[in-house]
């Protein structure tokens, strides 16, 4: 359609730094919902939810650029939050474009807090969604973000969680898979129960 967003973003690389006695926890993107509720559960915290309900435009990545953008505000200083990005953004996507779209984005997310988690749980064997995980496991190497990927949790187990049948499978995994993800990164988070 011919549409460009055109935003002012500063140069961001995170600084990892040791959580906060006290923090809150933002989901922000396109997360799954039954993970955000075992999440929610195992880690004993409230956790708040920031999921785009509208495209506005049919560039996937403009759309999530420009939702990112709106709803950081919502994000406080102390919160630890987690991206998960959207898929249709992915699959309709230049990687080089992606690859800028997720600077911009760290970048937004970047203004508000200290401590972003990129969480990648597609599992797939398409080809472009391998290069735009390579692409983005780097960028977040680059800007220190934390990169979360699934099939490192699941390791050779990921078959389980993703099938349909033998030889069908879905990009995320099943209930009993965000139970498994869950726990252990909580335990490489090294969190305890918060009450």
């Amino acid at each position: 359609e011919e549409n460009y967003l055109v935003l002012r973003v500063k140069d961001f690389k995170n600084e990892k730094g040791k959580l906060p006695d006290n923090f809150d926890v933002v989901f922000i993107g396109d997360y799954p919902e039954t993970f955000k509720k075992i999440f929610e559960k195992q880690s004993g915290k409230k956790i708040t939810g920031i999921k785009e309900e509208k495209y506005y435009y049919k560039n996937r990545l403009l759309s999530e650029i420009k939702f990112i953008k709106e709803s950081s505000k919502k994000i406080k200083n102390n919160d630890v939050v987690f991206f998960f990005p959207s898929f249709e953004a992915i699959l309709r996507s230049f990687s080089d474009e992606w690859e800028k779209g997720m600077k911009i984005i760290f970048s937004l997310i970047g203004e508000r807090s200290q401590h972003i988690y990129f969480i990648f749980p597609y599992i797939t064997p398409d080809k472009n969604v391998s290069l735009f995980k390579k692409r983005i496991e780097k960028v977040c190497k680059e800007k220190k973000i934390n990169f979360v990927d699934f099939s490192e949790i699941f390791g050779k187990d990921w078959i389980k969680y993703y099938s349909i049948s033998d030889k069908i499978f879905k990009p995320l995994p099943d209930e009993e898979g965000y139970k498994v993800a869950s726990e252990k990164l909580l335990n490489y988070l090294k969190w305890r129960k918060f009450s």
